[in-house]
């Protein structure tokens, strides 16, 4: 289930971009392609951080307190 979504990002980016526009996911995938799995991983594992800190901060923002029965 996350195998073709994965591979479809690197296709993506480098078609339609053209090898303009340096991706995170590019970067990745260059690490990996050297063959320096540990870098490749650290790299994705701050990426996930990132997105874990940017999901609890659009939680938290769009979370609504009632207190006292009204909206506020």
């Amino acid at each position: 289930m996350v195998l073709i979504p994965s591979i479809s990002t690197f296709y993506i980016s480098q078609k339609l971009g053209s090898g303009k526009f340096f991706l995170i996911g590019d970067a990745i995938e260059g690490q990996y392609v050297a063959n320096n799995l540990h870098f490749a991983a650290a790299i994705a594992f701050v990426l996930m951080g990132i997105l874990l800190v940017c999901m609890a901060i659009l939680k938290y923002a769009t979370t609504r307190h009632v207190y006292g029965g009204e909206k506020s």
